[in-house]
């Protein structure tokens, strides 16, 4: 019977992707009725316990999952050393999230960039800004508790009743049904990680509480809260200008480090995440629901950073792993920042479903405020006084760097160069409203069903900055000494400069007015130049049809979505900086996007999918936006491109789902998907206001991009091993990817940005008693970040962390938890073109968990 269990287990596992399924036998997904209560256990004998019939249940979500999807769900979903839903989302078959300065910015789906990714909470968008390439709302996922969720769902081929704004997938994050409850639950986790590369400690507390209102009409609520303390450092070292190509004679020429930067990020947040359900069954057909999600930030963050302008000196020397440059300047300049972010999102719906009727309907809406009003940029250099060496024969991401001439370490030698007062609103809010209607019937030709929809969403955002710019007033004089930090002058291998105190800059500007004035010219363009509001109003229908024949299901269907968009910022004369003007422009498109899926399955352990998709992507608010960010000090400017088109995808999947007694679920697919207006980050040399030097960097819409995949999977319960090895679990999956892209003014043949070739996911589990143990492996090769030039454009290096995780059940209520994150401890970095040309490298090392959880 034990075998039976678990063979059960990973037949479910097997027909929908390599998930792993578990359900709450307290809190079911939804309130069954009689007849189709009968029809679900019918399928299996039930025990005394229930096991069977909550695999089946889980099992039978799988087989009806109307597209090709990943589902977790149950105890699975709550590992003691995942603190929040990114770092549960990390242990998804397919899924990578990126994290910058602790947070999570972005998931990455079968390889594939996040903005073309999409995250929802029970269906309805996450507020929260994302970054220029996130997917949206990523940002809010560290808010998210495991013990909120439910499942989480992962859709690879959306039919016609899904969003179809997500060319990789879409990843839904189901929260807690709560009319089931039968008795109240309170859980309880605390826990801490300690960083090695920084030596900082980061802790975490979560209590969630549900109890039922009313049996007689089933009906419950859950309350999370979730508080959290990060901490984090990190040192960066790296090149500048691009490796730029420095000709000594006309058969002879290198490229040469152009500049060379050490810096160090810090940073601290406090937050706190609420999320709250209730759900009420009306009537055995009909349910109510009520869910709400707010989450609140306070960040602070600073950066320091000592520049060597190489490429600015005098040329002494030049081989292809050396350089020798005399008259070379040093700038230190930092960066301070307390930011206030705060979120919500919320939605009310009610469903209806009968033997023959399912209709729910819906309302949402989500609101986003990032500020930071208390924002300090400062620089100061010194005279071309240094001659510097570099060398990277040796190790080309560690070169050897010496600077000879004066002290670099003296912060008398850098005079002050500028310092700005900055104060950043951005403010997001979406509306959303939504009715599903489905028919089912039984015809001659098999069971049918029609299903129908509309959706319309409304979507504004906000950004405005104001900018103090101040230089010195004539004839006064300030150098670095009064404000260098006096934590040191060295950072690893490399010297760091004296170090800015930027904070202690602004406080002196403060109190010393006299010694300063405002640029004007400046501080107009800064404050105005990255202003943007843009709207977006997305309007959509659908009509589906889905037949079942024996072991056939066809499902065929279209969605059409019409969008319109205003975008709002200035246009700057590159003739005279201070001739600034409001810009609007605005566009509407309509997009027809077809369906078609099938499925053939003769047994329960074979199943074959197949589907063929329309999908798009649209470009973010930012890049659309008319906004431009000038650096004169730099030749450097940076603008959005309000002519973006939206990505428009076809997309073939087929997935084979097989179990083998012994050996397991397996399952094997192939996708293909064929791109148009694709968007990369392109950096071109351009003429403004009559220097050709300048280099702008911008969005651009390349061509066709196509993209081939092959996705193996493997998952197996060794129950059938004597004891005690009948608890170990294995499970991997490996995803490969190959993409053909081009863009206008290149000849050379590009990959898409972000995709990364190969990703490896492996994990080996094992209890025994009150001991369960854990290790897992996530590997990534190389993806290409940002297009510079051919040949070197930049590219994220290849990574691969290994984790490990021990659990110890202290009672019945009490267990213990200690995790080792990153054993390989790699250094990310990045390089341009090719591994012997640095572009920028961050030091890593291993972080440790320790927690506690209680569940009465």
């Amino acid at each position: 019977m034990k075998l039976s269990i678990h063979l059960n287990l990973a037949l479910g596992l097997a027909l929908s992707g390599p998930s792993l399924l578990g359900q709450n036998s307290e809190l079911p997904s939804k309130q069954p009725n009689p007849a189709r209560n009968a029809e679900i256990e019918s399928l299996e004998p039930v025990n005394a316990e229930g096991v069977i019939s909550q695999t089946t249940l889980g099992r039978k979500a799988q087989l009806e999952a109307e597209a090709l999807k990943i589902i977790v769900s149950g105890d699975k979903l709550r590992n003691m050393n995942d603190q929040d839903s990114a770092e549960v989302l990390r242990r998804i078959p397919g899924v990578s999230v990126n994290v910058a300065d602790g947070n999570a910015t972005g998931l990455v789906v079968r390889g594939i960039q996040p903005n073309l990714n999409k995250i929802t909470v029970d269906g309805q968008n996450l507020g929260g800004r994302s970054g220029n390439d996130g997917s949206r709302g990523a940002g809010a996922l560290n808010q998210i508790a495991p013990e909120f969720l439910e499942s989480i769902e992962v859709t690879k081929a959306p039919t016609p009743d899904i969003d179809a704004d997500a060319i990789g997938g879409t990843v839904n994050l189901n929260t807690r049904n709560t009319a089931g409850l039968t008795q109240p639950i309170l859980s309880a986790r605390v826990s801490s990680s300690y960083d090695d590369a920084s030596s900082l400690w980061s802790h975490t507390g979560n209590t969630t509480f549900g109890m039922p209102l009313d049996t007689e009409r089933p009906s419950g609520f859950l309350l999370s809260i979730n508080l959290q303390d990060r901490k984090f450092e990190r040192n960066r070292f790296g090149t500048r200008n691009n490796w730029p190509t420095i000709a000594l004679s006309p058969s002879e020429s290198y490229n040469a480090l152009g500049a060379f930067e050490t810096s160090v990020y810090t940073g601290e947040s406090q937050s706190v995440g609420i999320l709250a359900n209730y759900d009420v069954q009306l009537s055995p057909e009909t349910r109510f629901f009520f869910k709400i999600a707010g989450n609140g930030t306070d960040r602070s963050f600073e950066r320091t950073r000592l520049v060597r302008e190489i490429e600015d000196g005098s040329l002494l020397n030049l081989s292809e792993d050396s350089g020798f440059f005399e008259d070379v300047e040093l700038n230190q300049n930092g960066f301070a920042t307390e930011r206030e972010s705060a979120s919500a999102s919320g939605v009310m719906g009610i469903e209806y479903q009968s033997e023959f009727w399912e209709i729910d309907a819906s309302l949402g809406g989500a609101l986003a405020s990032d500020e930071s009003a208390n924002q300090t940029s400062v620089a100061f250099a010194t005279d071309p006084i240094f001659d510097v060496f570099y060398d990277t024969s040796n190790d080309p991401l560690a070169p050897t760097v010496a600077v000879n001439g004066a002290d670099e370490n003296d912060p008398a030698l850098y005079a002050f160069t500028r310092v700005a007062d900055i104060e950043e609103t951005a403010d997001d809010a979406e509306g959303v409203a939504q009715v599903n209607i489905r028919h089912n019937s039984q015809l001659s030709i098999g069971d049918f069903s029609i299903k129908f929809g509309t959706k319309y969403i409304e979507r504004t955002s906000d950004v405005n900055e104001d900018r103090i710019q101040y230089a010195l007033a004539p004839g006064a004089t300030l150098n670095l000494e009064p404000f260098a930090d006096p934590s040191g002058v060295t950072l690893n291998r490399y010297s760091f400069g004296p170090g800015i105190d930027s904070v202690s800059v602004a406080r002196f500007r403060q109190q010393n007015p006299e010694l300063f004035v405002v640029n004007e010219s400046r501080s107009v363009l800064g404050s105005l130049a990255e202003d943007y509001d843009v709207s977006e109003s997305v309007w959509s229908a659908y009509s589906m049809v889905t037949l079942t024949r024996g072991p056939f299901r066809w499902i065929a269907g279209v969605r059409v979505e019409h969008t319109e968009t205003e975008a709002s910022g200035f246009d700057i004369n590159e003739n005279d900086l201070t001739d600034i003007t409001p810009l609007s422009v605005s566009r509407d498109y309509t997009h027809w996007l077809p369906g078609l899926h099938g499925r053939y399955m003769p047994s329960e352990k074979f199943a074959l999918r197949a589907s063929v998709t329309r999908t798009i992507a649209r470009p973010s608010f930012r890049d659309i936006s008319p906004y431009r960010n000038i650096n004169e000090n730099q030749n450097r400017i940076q603008s959005g491109n309000p002519d973006l088109q939206p990505y428009e995808s076809d997309n073939f999947d087929l997935t084979i789902d097989f179990l083998i007694p012994k050996i397991g679920a397996l399952q094997a697919g192939v996708f293909y998907k064929e791109i148009d207006n694709f968007i990369v980050d392109a950096t071109r040399d351009i003429t403004f206001g009559g220097d050709p030097n300048f280099v702008e960097e911008t969005k651009i819409n390349g061509d066709i991009a196509k993209l081939f995949g092959i996705e193996l999977a493997w998952r197996n319960q060794f129950s059938w091993l004597p004891a005690p090895l009948e608890t170990l679990q294995f499970e991997a999956n490996y995803t490969w990817t190959s993409s053909e892209a081009t863009i206008p003014d290149r000849d050379d043949t590009l990959r898409l940005p972000d995709q990364a070739e190969h990703t490896l996911k492996a994990s080996l589990s094992y209890e025994i008693e009150k001991w369960s143990f854990s290790v897992s492996l996530d590997y990534r090769s190389h993806r290409l970040d940002e297009l510079v030039r051919p040949g070197f454009d930049i590219f994220d290096s290849e990574e691969l962390q290994i984790d490990l995780s021990v659990d110890y059940t202290l009672s019945r209520a009490l267990s213990l938890s200690i995790g080792l994150r990153n054993l390989t401890g790699f250094d990310e970095y990045t390089y341009f073109g090719d591994e012997d040309r640095l572009g920028r490298s961050w030091d890593n090392s291993w972080v440790g968990n320790i927690g506690l959880r209680w569940k009465l």
